[in-house]
């Protein structure tokens, strides 16, 4: 419970400032370039696929590594994923960068407060800024199987606070810049990405030298099997990231860049409960691991009450908020003009939704087994996006048409995880034995 108290607190401070900053974009750029921005932080976070699921993987073989003291196997392990993910991230890059261009060059987006070479321009440095900090999560997966899952939402921290620091700096004028804004926001972006994941890399290794990357002594032949695991977390992040990051690009097609404001101003509240419950399940998935290992079924299911029981407390408190969130928002951003009830209740559905699933996922990753999330996951990237246009095509919802696609989609994992958590487990601790 102390890892998940010094989380609880890093992941507060960080949603804090990440509720701080947008009002302070709020501020600086117009609605429209707001709208914008949102909409490419969460195009950004498709690249959360592109490392293949190897990090997840990573974690889980590093977990069971430490576990054994097998520190021989785990170096190699180090060094092939730190070098063939690199090689992903680069090629991503790359390809980002190439796609951009092009799409500057055919004119392909456009909004009236920002030129074609000021929005590749925040693209560019957006996508460079998001690269690295995603491969740098090679860097989490060594802290939690060093059981320091403190360790990410730290990072997450210090880029925040650098983050906001740069942008209060910037709104008193302590530097000047006579050019778009939004490019200005991006170049603050990218810096405190680069800066916040150099840091937390020598805080890393400087802590455990033994463990530091040999990029020359690594083997393709070690990757691949890390890779062979990394498919089905693949599939699973392919899903989150439909489920969880289409909805604002759908919003923005399908409304004015206004409305990505509204639902992001939603999400963004209701966003510290997912922090607060991540918090908690952090240090689970470690835990499933070394249970699996022993073929200890009663203290999974042990583990699993104890997550469950503080998810429906968590319950209470976001039915609470639902329903002032007309005094939140006006207080945080000094007026409603971004505020609407319906989105905002529909919001508080899918968080507690997404908090009871984890509970299953993290236990379902911890030991391994991803078929039946791999399944499902499929069959919900085929539900998400046609249903939420029906309902706000056909039948006439606002925004809050997309959140009611997702959690219809997330619904099929929510009600089927459970059901199987008995057989899966019992089947690994008992029959493997």
């Amino acid at each position: 419970m102390r890892h998940s108290f010094f989380i609880v607190i890093f992941q507060g401070l960080a949603a804090g400032m990440q509720l701080y900053i947008l009002r302070l974009l709020n501020t600086l750029i117009p609605a429209e370039s707001l709208g914008f921005w949102l909409t490419l932080i969460t195009i950004s976070s498709w690249l959360h696929v592109s490392d293949f699921g190897i990090a997840n993987s990573f974690r889980n073989k590093l977990t069971e590594l430490f576990a054994k003291q097998d520190f021989k196997n785990l170096n190699k392990y180090i060094n092939s994923a730190y070098k063939y993910t690199l090689i992903f991230f680069t090629i991503i890059l790359l390809l980002g960068v190439g796609i951009s261009i092009a799409f500057a060059k055919y004119e392909l987006y456009y909004i009236d407060s920002i030129s074609y070479i000021d929005s590749t321009v925040v693209i560019l440095l957006l996508l460079l800024g998001s690269v690295v900090n995603l491969y740098f999560l090679l860097n989490s997966s060594i802290a939690y199987a060093l059981m320091n899952p403190v360790f990410k939402p730290l990072v997450l921290f210090i880029f925040q606070f650098i983050f906001c620091l740069l942008l209060i700096l910037w709104s008193y004028e302590q530097f000047s810049y006579q050019g778009n804004p939004l490019v200005m926001v991006s170049i603050l972006f990218c810096i405190s990405s680069i800066f916040s994941s150099t840091l937390a890399t020598i805080y890393l290794f400087i802590k455990n030298q033994r463990l530091l990357p040999k990029i020359s002594e690594a083997k393709y032949s070690d990757f691949k099997e890390l890779f062979s695991t990394a498919k089905s977390f693949f599939l699973i992040q392919i899903t989150a990231i439909v489920l969880f990051s289409t909805d604002t690009v759908i919003i923005a097609n399908l409304f004015e860049y206004s409305e990505v404001v509204t639902y992001k101003v939603s999400t963004r509240v209701f966003f510290l409960f997912i922090m607060i419950q991540g918090a908690i399940l952090s240090p689970y998935w470690a835990k499933y691991t070394i249970y699996i290992a022993k073929k200890d079924s009663p203290s999974i299911f042990l583990n699993l009450k104890k997550t469950l029981l503080m998810t429906f407390l968590l319950f209470i408190l976001i039915f609470i908020v639902s329903q002032i969130g007309a005094d939140i928002v006006d207080l945080w951003m000094g007026g409603l003009e971004h505020y609407n009830k319906t989105v905002f209740v529909s919001m508080a559905i899918l968080i507690a939704l997404m908090n009871w699933s984890s509970n299953f996922s993290t236990l379902y990753n911890g030991i391994g087994e991803l078929r039946i999330q791999s399944y499902i996951s499929v069959a919900a990237i085929f539900i998400n996006i046609p249903l939420s246009i029906v309902l706000v095509r056909w039948f006439g919802f606002g925004s809050e048409g997309v959140i009611y696609g997702t959690i219809a989609s997330l619904s099929l994992f929510a009600i089927v995880a459970p059901l199987y958590v008995k057989r899966l487990v019992f089947r690994r601790c008992v029959d493997e034995k």
